[in-house]
C-alpha cells in the first residue's frame, strides 16, 4: 500500500498523469487531451481500479483501461474473530485480486470447504493450487494467497502445513517399500512448495525477523526437510544454532552443517562459538560464507582460545593437485581476547606435503571482544600454498597481537596477501615459516611495532629461502617498516614508510644476512620507496639498510628512485654488503649515505 500512495502522490503533481477515486469520476471528465494517464484507486468495483489512457480530443473521446495498480504484500490479520473454518482477516489496505495476500492462521482448520472473508467481504472459498479444497491448514501457520474472482476462492501458493506431510512421508518411508515410493513422491511435492515459500519470501520487503518467522512457520529449520529440498546452502539455524545459541551449541551446528559438504551461511549477527580442530582426510569442498567482515562475527567467548582450525590430512595432499577442491571463508568477523588466541588457522602438519588447493580468505576481520582486549593472532596458515588472501582487517588493543602468521617448516608455495589492514598492534605480518614465494599488495600497516617481519625457518644446510614481493604499501611502524632475514630476492617497491612517535632505532627497510652464501644470490630491488621520520622518532634512524654478519653480503642488489627525510642515515650498507648500484634522494638527512660496502655504485643526492 506505500507503494501505491507513493505513485499516486507522484501522479497528482504530473502535467499528463492523474489520479481520482471512482470511474465515474473519470468518465464526467473529459476535458483531456488524447494518452493522458489517469489512476483509479478505490472504486467500489476492483476490476474499476489501474490505469486508464484518454483516447481522442479534450472534451470529447473516452478512457479505455490499460493496466492494474501497482501492489506489494497485502499483510492481514487473523484475530479469532471468525470461526475455525469461517475465518475473519482484516488487511491494512483493500484486497482485489492483483495483490498476493497473507495471514497468520488463528486457528487450525477442522473441516471443508473453509471460507476467508476479507475486511467483512463476501466468504471466499479457501482453495489448493489445483482448485480443491484445502485441507490441514495448522493453526500458526502462515497462509499466502491470491482472490480468484472467475469462482469467487482464495486460492492458496502453499497448499498445506509442510511440517505435517513430513513426518507422514518420513513415517510411510520407513514402513515398506511401496509405502515409500509414495512417501517420496509425496515429500517431492512438498519440497516445491517449500522452494516455492522460500523464494517468494525472499522476494519480499520484510524484515529480518519477519524472514526468520517464515522461515520456521514452514518447517525449514527442521534438518529433516535437508534431505527432500536439495537447497544448495546450509546455515546454523538449521541445526539448532544461531545468535541466541551457546558457543557449544553453535559449534555442534557448524560441524553439523559442515558435514553437509554445502556451502554454509552465516546470518546476521555475533555468533558465540568454542574453537575447535576440524580434521579433513579426504578431499571435500569447505566454505563458509558470512553477510559481512562486521556484520557475521564468531566470537570465542574463553579467553585464550585458538579459534577455528582446519587441520588438512591424508597420505599425499600432492594427490589434490587438479581436484575441484576448496576452502573459502568470506565475509565473516573473528573475536576473542588473550595472547594464545587465534581467529582462523589453516594448516597441513603432516610431513608428507603441502596443500595445494584452492583457497580463499576473503574480506574477513579480528579484534578483541571489547575496547582493550585483542587477538593473539588473527590469520594463521602453516605449510599452505597457493593461497589468496584479500581485505584482511586486524585490530589489537594498541601495543599487542599480530595481524596474520605464516608458520611451517615445509614450502609454502606462492601466497599472495593484498589490501591487509592492522593497526594497533605489535606486527602487521610475521613470516617464520618456510617459504618460497610471498606476495604482499596494497597494504596499510599503521600504529604497530613493526609492519612485516620476515624470518624464514631455514633447514640444515639451508642458507637462505626464495623470493618475497612487497608493493604499494602504507606502513607506519615504531621499529621496523619491512624487516627481511635470510631472503634471496626481495622486492619492494612503490611502499610509503613512516617511522612514527615511540620510535627508537627505527629502521624504514632493514635487510639482515645472517649465513654465508653465494656471490649472486642478493639480488634485491628495492625501488621507489620513501621512508620518513614522520613523527619524532628517535635515536639512531636510517632510512634504508643492508646489512650482513657473513663474508659475502647484498651482492648484485639495485637500490634505486628512494626518497628518505629527516633520518639520520638515509641509506646505509655494511663492509659486506656489495655490489649495490642507483641512485636515490634524501632530504633532511644527517648524512644522507654512509656506505661501507665495495664495489658499490651507490648514490644519494641531497637538497
Amino acid at each position: 500500500m506505500e507503494l501505491q500512495e507513493a505513485v499516486k502522490a507522484l501522479s497528482n503533481v504530473s502535467g499528463t498523469t492523474f489520479s481520482v477515486d471512482t470511474k465515474a469520476e473519470l468518465d464526467a471528465d473529459l476535458a483531456y487531451g488524447e494518452g493522458v494517464i489517469a489512476l483509479v484507486w478505490q472504486d467500489d468495483d476492483s476490476d474499476n481500479d489501474g490505469y486508464w489512457r484518454k483516447l481522442g480530443a479534450s472534451g470529447s473521446g473516452s478512457w479505455v483501461w490499460r493496466a492494474p495498480l501497482p501492489s506489494g504484500i497485502i499483510w492481514g490479520v487473523d484475530s479469532g474473530a471468525g470461526t475455525a473454518n469461517a475465518i475473519s482477516v482484516i488487511t491494512r489496505g483493500r484486497v482485489s485480486g492483483y495483490a498476493l495476500i497473507g495471514f497468520r492462521l488463528f486457528e487450525s482448520t477442522t473441516s471443508e470447504p473453509a471460507t476467508v472473508a476479507f475486511n467483512g467481504g463476501a466468504a471466499l472459498t479457501i482453495k489448493t493450487n489445483q482448485g480443491t479444497n484445502a485441507s490441514a491448514l495448522s493453526v500458526g501457520m502462515w497462509v499466502f494467497g491470491i482472490i480468484d474472482e472467475d469462482d469467487d476462492s482464495f486460492r492458496l501458493l502453499i497448499d498445506e502445513d509442510i511440517s505435517e506431510l513430513i513426518a507422514q512421508a518420513e513415517s510411510a518411508r520407513d514402513a515398506a517399500n511401496e509405502a515409500r515410493v509414495a512417501a517420496e513422491e509425496a515429500a517431492s511435492a512438498a519440497a516445491a512448495s517449500v522452494v516455492g515459500a522460500v523464494k517468494y519470501n525472499q522476494s519480499q520487503s520484510l524484515t529480518i525477523s519477519e524472514q526468520q518467522q517464515v522461515i520456521t512457520n514452514i518447517g525449514l529449520t527442521t534438518p529433516s526437510i535437508l534431505r527432500l529440498i536439495g537447497l544448495p546452502f546450509v546455515t546454523l539455524d538449521m541445526f539448532s544454532g544461531g545468535v541466541s545459541a551457546s558457543a557449544s551449541a553453535n559449534l555442534t551446528a557448524l560441524t553439523s552443517a559442515i558435514a553437509e559438504k554445502k556451502k554454509v551461511e552465516v546470518r546476521r549477527g555475533v555468533y558465540q562459538m568454542n574453537g575447535a580442530t576440524f580434521t579433513v582426510t579426504d578431499p571435500e569442498d569447505i566454505v563458509i560464507i558470512g553477510e559481512g567482515r562486521n556484520t557475521s562475527l564468531f566470537s570465542y567467548p574463553t579467553a585464550g582460545d585458538t579459534g577455528l582450525i582446519f587441520n588438512y590430512s591424508m597420505a599425499s595432499l600432492e594427490n589434490w593437485w587438479g581436484d575441484a577442491c576448496t576452502f573459502r571463508v568470506e565475509n565473516l568477523g573473528f573475536r576473542g581476547n588473550g595472547a594464545a588466541s587465534k581467529g582462523l588457522t589453516v594448516q597441513q602438519l603432516s610431513s608428507t606435503g603441502n596443500i595445494r588447493l584452492e583457497r580463499v580468505l576473503k574480506n574477513l576481520s579480528f579484534a578483541g571482544r571489547a575496547s582493550g582486549e585483542y587477538l593473539g593472532t588473527g590469520l594463521v596458515t602453516t605449510n599452505a600454498s597457493y593461497l589468496t588472501m584479500d581485505g584482511i582487517f586486524y585490530r589489537g588493543d594498541g601495543t599487542n597481537g599480530t595481524a596474520y602468521s605464516l608458520n611451517g617448516q615445509l614450502d609454502s608455495l606462492d601466497n599472495s596477501i593484498a589490501r591487509l589492514y592492522a593497526s594497533e598492534c605489535a606486527t602487521g605480518i610475521n613470516v617464520s615459516g618456510k617459504i618460497e614465494g610471498l606476495t604482499i599488495s596494497d597494504s596499510r600497516l599503521v600504529n604497530l611495532a613493526n609492519g612485516i617481519f620476515v624470518s624464514p625457518y631455514l633447514a640444515a644446510g639451508e642458507n637462505v629461502q626464495p623470493w618475497v614481493s612487497i608493493s604499494n604499501s602504507h606502513i607506519a611502524a615504531r621499529s621496523r617498516g619491512i624487516y627481511a632475514t635470510d631472503i634471496a630476492q626481495l622486492q619492494a617497491t612503490s611502499n610509503l614508510i613512516y617511522l612514527v612517535s615511540g620510535s627508537s632505532d627505527a629502521i624504514g627497510i632493514d635487510l639482515l644476512r645472517t649465513e654465508a652464501y653465494g656471490i649472486g644470490y642478493g639480488l634485491h630491488q628495492i625501488i621507489g620507496n620513501q621512508v620518513f621520520n614522520q613523527q619524532g622518532a628517535v635515536g639512531t634512524t636510517i632510512g634504508i639498510r643492508f646489512e650482513s654478519s657473513t663474508s659475502t653480503g647484498q651482492d648484485h642488489s639495485v637500490c634505486d628512485g628512494n626518497i628518505v627525510a629527516n633520518l639520520n642515515i638515509g641509506i646505509q650498507t655494511y663492509a659486506t654488503s656489495n655490489q649495490i648500484s642507483g641512485q636515490n634522494r634524501a632530504t633532511g638527512c644527517t648524512t644522507a649515505l654512509n656506505d661501507n660496502g665495495s664495489n658499490t655504485n651507490l648514490t644519494v643526492l641531497t637538497s
